[in-house]
Protein backbone atom coordinates (compact mmCIF):
# COMPACT_ATOMS: atom_id res chain seq x y z
CA UNK A 1 0.00 0.00 0.00
CA UNK A 2 1.43 3.53 -1.04
CA UNK A 3 2.39 5.62 1.77
CA UNK A 4 0.17 8.48 0.95
CA UNK A 5 -2.72 5.54 0.94
CA UNK A 6 -1.95 4.05 3.67
CA UNK A 7 -2.30 7.62 5.13
CA UNK A 8 -5.92 8.22 4.36
CA UNK A 9 -6.53 4.48 6.52
CA UNK A 10 -5.72 5.40 9.83
CA UNK A 11 -7.58 6.82 12.20
CA UNK A 12 -10.38 4.79 13.40
CA UNK A 13 -8.21 2.41 15.38
CA UNK A 14 -5.99 -0.99 13.84
CA UNK A 15 -9.44 -3.07 12.49
CA UNK A 16 -10.02 -0.70 10.57
CA UNK A 17 -6.76 0.23 9.25
CA UNK A 18 -6.08 -3.67 8.17
CA UNK A 19 -9.79 -3.87 6.71
CA UNK A 20 -9.28 -0.75 4.56
CA UNK A 21 -5.17 -1.93 3.41
CA UNK A 22 -6.74 -5.53 2.58
CA UNK A 23 -9.26 -4.33 0.99
CA UNK A 24 -7.33 -1.75 -1.36
CA UNK A 25 -4.96 -4.74 -2.47
CA UNK A 26 -7.45 -7.26 -3.15
CA UNK A 27 -10.73 -9.09 -2.17
CA UNK A 28 -10.16 -11.27 1.22
CA UNK A 29 -11.78 -13.93 3.57
CA UNK A 30 -12.27 -13.09 7.33
CA UNK A 31 -10.06 -15.86 8.59
CA UNK A 32 -7.16 -14.07 6.11
CA UNK A 33 -7.86 -10.85 7.74
CA UNK A 34 -8.10 -12.83 11.33
CA UNK A 35 -4.03 -13.66 10.96
CA UNK A 36 -3.19 -10.37 9.61
CA UNK A 37 -5.01 -8.48 12.34
CA UNK A 38 -3.22 -10.95 15.08
CA UNK A 39 0.37 -10.34 13.00
CA UNK A 40 -0.37 -6.82 13.06
CA UNK A 41 -1.02 -6.55 16.51
CA UNK A 42 2.23 -8.49 17.92
CA UNK A 43 4.06 -6.29 15.33
CA UNK A 44 2.85 -3.76 17.13
CA UNK A 45 2.97 -4.20 20.86
CA UNK A 46 6.42 -5.54 20.30
CA UNK A 47 7.47 -1.60 18.54
CA UNK A 48 4.59 0.74 19.58
CA UNK A 49 6.91 4.02 18.63
CA UNK A 50 8.10 2.32 14.69
CA UNK A 51 8.14 5.58 13.26
CA UNK A 52 6.69 7.31 15.40
CA UNK A 53 7.60 10.96 16.96
CA UNK A 54 6.14 14.12 17.54
CA UNK A 55 5.38 17.22 14.45
CA UNK A 56 7.92 19.67 14.67
CA UNK A 57 7.45 22.56 17.37
CA UNK A 58 4.70 20.57 19.09
CA UNK A 59 6.90 19.71 22.09
CA UNK A 60 7.36 23.19 22.49
CA UNK A 61 4.02 24.22 22.24
CA UNK A 62 3.07 21.92 24.59
CA UNK A 63 6.02 22.84 27.03
CA UNK A 64 4.39 26.93 26.78
CA UNK A 65 1.01 25.09 27.43
CA UNK A 66 2.01 23.18 30.66
CA UNK A 67 4.11 26.63 31.71
CA UNK A 68 0.86 28.93 31.13
CA UNK A 69 -1.17 26.61 33.09
CA UNK A 70 -3.10 24.55 31.21
CA UNK A 71 -4.46 20.83 31.50
CA UNK A 72 -3.96 18.76 28.02
CA UNK A 73 -5.03 15.53 27.11
CA UNK A 74 -4.44 12.73 25.01
CA UNK A 75 -7.14 10.62 23.45
CA UNK A 76 -6.38 8.03 20.70
CA UNK A 77 -8.30 5.20 19.28
CA UNK A 78 -4.86 2.66 20.02
CA UNK A 79 -5.51 0.61 22.71
CA UNK A 80 -4.81 2.19 26.14
CA UNK A 81 -1.69 0.13 26.92
CA UNK A 82 -0.09 1.49 23.44
CA UNK A 83 -0.82 5.21 23.85
CA UNK A 84 0.54 5.49 27.48
CA UNK A 85 3.19 3.50 25.93
CA UNK A 86 3.86 6.04 23.52
CA UNK A 87 3.16 9.28 24.64
CA UNK A 88 5.18 8.63 27.56
CA UNK A 89 8.62 7.27 25.73
CA UNK A 90 7.43 10.61 22.79
CA UNK A 91 6.90 13.24 25.46
CA UNK A 92 7.59 11.88 29.14
CA UNK A 93 6.09 11.16 32.33
CA UNK A 94 4.50 15.02 33.13
CA UNK A 95 3.57 16.46 29.69
CA UNK A 96 -0.26 15.64 30.05
CA UNK A 97 -2.38 15.92 32.70
CA UNK A 98 -4.34 12.80 30.84
CA UNK A 99 -3.98 10.05 28.50
CA UNK A 100 -6.08 7.65 26.86
CA UNK A 101 -6.58 5.10 24.44
CA UNK A 102 -9.42 2.71 23.24
CA UNK A 103 -11.01 1.50 26.18
CA UNK A 104 -13.36 -1.34 26.62
CA UNK A 105 -17.07 -0.04 26.83
CA UNK A 106 -16.33 3.50 25.18
CA UNK A 107 -16.80 3.65 21.22
CA UNK A 108 -13.73 5.11 19.29
CA UNK A 109 -13.84 8.39 17.80
CA UNK A 110 -15.09 10.28 16.06
CA UNK A 111 -17.75 9.56 18.65
CA UNK A 112 -17.34 12.47 20.95
CA UNK A 113 -18.26 9.90 24.17
CA UNK A 114 -14.76 9.52 25.55
CA UNK A 115 -13.92 13.77 24.86
CA UNK A 116 -16.64 14.25 27.55
CA UNK A 117 -15.43 11.92 29.65
CA UNK A 118 -12.13 13.63 29.67
CA UNK A 119 -13.48 16.75 30.00
CA UNK A 120 -15.77 15.95 33.23
CA UNK A 121 -12.68 14.25 34.84
CA UNK A 122 -10.81 17.40 34.23
CA UNK A 123 -13.48 19.99 35.57
CA UNK A 124 -13.06 21.28 31.92
CA UNK A 125 -16.40 23.19 30.17
CA UNK A 126 -17.11 23.29 26.30
CA UNK A 127 -16.17 26.52 26.19
CA UNK A 128 -12.96 26.21 28.03
CA UNK A 129 -11.86 23.16 25.87
CA UNK A 130 -9.92 23.24 22.09
CA UNK A 131 -9.82 20.37 20.62
CA UNK A 132 -6.54 19.39 18.54
CA UNK A 133 -6.12 16.95 16.55
CA UNK A 134 -4.12 15.51 13.02
CA UNK A 135 -6.24 13.31 11.12
CA UNK A 136 -10.00 13.12 9.21
CA UNK A 137 -11.35 11.39 12.31
CA UNK A 138 -10.22 14.30 14.80
CA UNK A 139 -11.59 17.02 12.86
CA UNK A 140 -15.08 14.56 12.81
CA UNK A 141 -14.58 14.10 16.45
CA UNK A 142 -14.33 17.77 17.23
CA UNK A 143 -17.32 19.19 14.76
CA UNK A 144 -19.21 15.66 16.54
CA UNK A 145 -18.38 17.37 20.17
CA UNK A 146 -19.28 20.82 18.63
CA UNK A 147 -15.58 21.78 20.52
CA UNK A 148 -13.88 24.62 18.89
CA UNK A 149 -11.16 22.38 17.06
CA UNK A 150 -7.82 22.53 15.66
CA UNK A 151 -6.18 20.07 12.97
CA UNK A 152 -2.29 20.12 13.17
CA UNK A 153 -0.47 19.02 9.62
CA UNK A 154 3.12 18.36 8.91
CA UNK A 155 4.92 20.61 8.83
CA UNK A 156 3.31 22.28 11.69
CA UNK A 157 -0.19 24.42 10.75
CA UNK A 158 -2.78 24.98 12.60
CA UNK A 159 -6.26 25.24 10.35
CA UNK A 160 -9.60 26.03 11.45
CA UNK A 161 -10.14 29.63 13.28
CA UNK A 162 -7.38 30.92 15.20
CA UNK A 163 -6.04 28.82 18.21
CA UNK A 164 -3.82 31.22 19.32
CA UNK A 165 -6.24 33.68 19.54
CA UNK A 166 -8.16 31.36 22.00
CA UNK A 167 -5.95 30.58 23.61
CA UNK A 168 -4.72 34.55 24.81
CA UNK A 169 -9.12 34.38 25.72
CA UNK A 170 -8.75 31.31 27.82
CA UNK A 171 -5.71 33.47 29.31
CA UNK A 172 -7.95 35.96 29.63
CA UNK A 173 -10.45 34.32 32.30
CA UNK A 174 -7.83 32.55 33.91
CA UNK A 175 -8.65 29.14 32.92
CA UNK A 176 -5.83 27.07 34.76
CA UNK A 177 -5.11 23.79 35.35
CA UNK A 178 -6.29 22.00 38.96
CA UNK A 179 -4.95 19.56 40.72
CA UNK A 180 -4.60 16.35 38.01
CA UNK A 181 -6.68 13.60 38.44
CA UNK A 182 -6.19 9.97 38.02
CA UNK A 183 -8.63 7.29 37.61
CA UNK A 184 -8.17 3.78 36.11
CA UNK A 185 -9.58 4.86 33.37
CA UNK A 186 -6.73 7.61 32.58
CA UNK A 187 -3.29 7.28 33.07
CA UNK A 188 -0.98 10.02 34.50
CA UNK A 189 2.03 10.05 32.09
Amino acid sequence: VPVEKYKQFVGNGAKLLIERAMTYTRSWTQDEFDKVFTLYNKLYDANTLYLTEPYEGIPNILAELKERGYQTAVLSNKPHFATVDVVRKVFGEDTFTLCRGGMEGVPLKPDPTAVFEIMKELGVADDEAIFVGDTKVDIQTGKNAKLYSAVLSEPLLLHQHKPAERFRRLDDRSHRAKNPTWSNESARI
